[in-house]
């Protein structure tokens, strides 16, 4: 695996790269040498003094590193926007992948954000399945599949829709409630037990706990690392409903959840903050419209006056009353096999992006001739 973010070679004195990692991954030894500012929490810029002129401001993501969104949109927009301020001398270069607020920061002048769009830090996790195994079909059998994993609220809405529509007989749906994975929780935790409580805790109902963990198109429920490593037998399935983690933080978040999707050759239809579905399409990714996603999409889903969800679920309800799985399955088919070229093309097509934005650093900090760089953009 090529290692993106090159722009990390851009090294000279004027220039500071402050980097954030919250799971404290080692840095390429040519950029450790430079000693970086290196923070693991936004609130740590609130501290900085910064000393050099020009400050590039970025995640140590890659393709091979998946780093969920902790931290809300408003929290690092805040973050940044107090650094600028208080350096109005200074110029900042910021390298996003839809994790701020963009318009707020460019309202400053000593403030540029690139939004970086052929990137996931899901990528290698998704690419790692791609055998000769993957088939996209042009038949499918199942309307759906949706595998939600830890115990969500949310979640806890949408299996509940599954089972009170019925839809829960003749679809692939899993549901385990498991809690968050952390150093103190083993990575398969399907211990009723354990996945009962948790989806009480979120609005789950007495008559249904004993379905939890639910699983009905697999023998044996999977651990972690398999449900990350291997492809899914889903392959049947039109749509894929995912619902992503960390849904009121305001991130648009594509984890391999949704990326998988594409080898699977479903259609995507994915839940997350306002704009994620237009954040896949902005990746290149074609996302067709049976559903009309686009009123929903920039919607926060935990507004009280109106409800996402509500309008996602009559949709797919009205969707699956007037059409045959079929006839919306062969229109889907040729666009499926785009999408799956265009996910295993998604590396180069980063790598070119980085052309531009080593283009954009190198022409802020006037070092666009400098023949030290030149390799990085040409």
């Amino acid at each position: 695996m090529t290692r993106i973010n090159t722009f990390t070679k851009i090294i000279i004195d004027e220039l500071e790269h402050i980097v954030h990692d919250s799971h404290n991954r080692s840095l390429p030894n040519y950029l450790k040498k430079t000693n970086p500012v290196y923070i693991t929490n936004f609130i740590q810029l609130e501290n900085l003094t910064l000393t050099k002129k020009y400050n590039l401001i970025y995640s140590d993501s890659t393709f091979e590193i998946h780093h969920d969104p902790q931290y809300s949109r408003q929290l690092r927009t805040d973050a940044i926007l107090n650094l600028a301020r208080k350096n109005p001398d200074k110029i900042f270069m910021v390298i996003d992948h839809d994790r701020i607020n963009f318009h707020v920061l460019e309202q400053l002048k000593n403030c540029q954000v690139w939004k970086r769009k052929y990137f996931s830090d899901c990528y290698d996790k998704t690419a790692r399945k791609l055998t000769t195994d993957n088939e996209i079909l042009k038949e499918r059998t199942h309307w759906f599949c949706a595998s939600m994993g830890r115990a969500d609220v949310f979640r806890t809405t949408m299996f509940h829709w599954f089972h009170d529509t019925g839809l829960i007989k003749y679809n692939k749906i899993s549901y385990l409630s498991t809690p968050a994975i952390s150093k103190s929780n083993p990575i398969r935790t399907i211990d009723p037990n354990v996945t009962r409580p948790l989806y009480m805790s979120t609005g789950g109902r007495p008559e249904l706990q004993s379905l939890i963990p639910f699983n009905n198109f697999e023998k044996e429920i999977p651990n972690m690392r398999e449900r990350v490593d291997f492809s899914r037998p889903v392959f049947d399935c039109l749509f894929n409903i995912v619902m992503e983690g960390f849904l009121i933080e305001g991130n648009t978040d594509i984890s391999e959840k949704s990326l998988d999707a594409i080898i699977h050759g479903n259609i995507p239809l994915i839940m997350s903050a306002p704009g994620t579905m237009k954040k896949f399409q902005d990746m290149g990714m074609i996302v067709p419209d049976y559903i009309k996603w686009h009123l929903w999409d920039d919607l926060p889903i935990d507004q009280p006056n109106y409800n996402k969800i509500d309008m996602i679920q009559r949709q797919l309800l009205q969707l699956f009353q007037k059409h045959k799985i079929n006839d919306i399955a062969e229109d889907w088919y040729p666009y499926a096999i785009r999408n799956y070229k265009k996910f295993k093309d998604l590396e180069s097509r980063c790598l070119d992006e980085e052309k531009e934005i080593c283009r954009w650093i190198l022409t802020t900090i006037h070092n666009l001739s400098n023949p030290k760089f030149q390799y990085l953009y040409q």
